[in-house]
């Protein structure tokens, strides 16, 4: 179980909430088609994504990438290596704290897990949700309470809603012990 944090860009003067309706609407679309939707491989965006990881491990310097097996996962799904690459080409940093980034061609997911004192987690992920909206021109929609965020006033309530999950789990968890 976990926070979680869903970022999608925002170009140009377009209103965030706008641009969060315009995403919802195109994942749903490719929900909703059984084709492959990755299409091939973008060196701009791959680009793009190298940056973000830069910068993040530069915000958050326990930050630690995973590192895809491509010749593995060839194998594992019957085909070639590059259609691997094709596939496979998210990005995912992780620290030792469970904070969890994905990077995605035009999207970016970060999750926090549920645990005790989870505010030290919070604020390092918020630096780097600072650093997703300015380096990688995103914004941040938080399901938990519904909205997008505003990352300059709205720490204390997300804060306030991930410590009354918190509790929420830790009282679920002692119920089953």
């Amino acid at each position: 179980m976990s926070y979680d944090f869903e970022l999608y860009r925002v170009l140009g003067d377009v209103d965030p909430n706008a641009a969060y309706e315009k995403h919802v609407e195109r994942r749903r679309q490719r929900r909703s088609s059984f084709r492959d939707s990755l299409g091939p491989v973008d060196p701009v965006k791959e680009q793009t994504k190298r940056g973000l990881v830069a910068a993040l491990i530069a915000v958050n310097p326990e930050l630690q990438e995973f590192r895809w097996n491509y010749e593995k996962l060839a194998k594992e799904k019957s085909i070639d290596e590059s259609e691997a690459r094709r596939r496979y080409r998210e990005v995912q940093l992780t620290d030792d704290f469970g904070l969890e980034i994905t990077l995605f061609d035009d999207t970016a997911a970060v999750t926090i897990p549920f645990r005790p004192n989870s505010e030290k987690v919070l604020r390092v992920a918020w630096e780097c949700l600072r650093t997703l909206e300015s380096e990688g021109h995103f914004s941040t929609y938080d399901s938990q309470i519904g909205r997008v965020l505003n990352l300059a006033q709205d720490f204390d309530v997300v804060l306030k809603t991930l410590t009354n999950a918190n509790r929420m789990v830790e009282r679920t968890l002692r119920g089953r012990r």
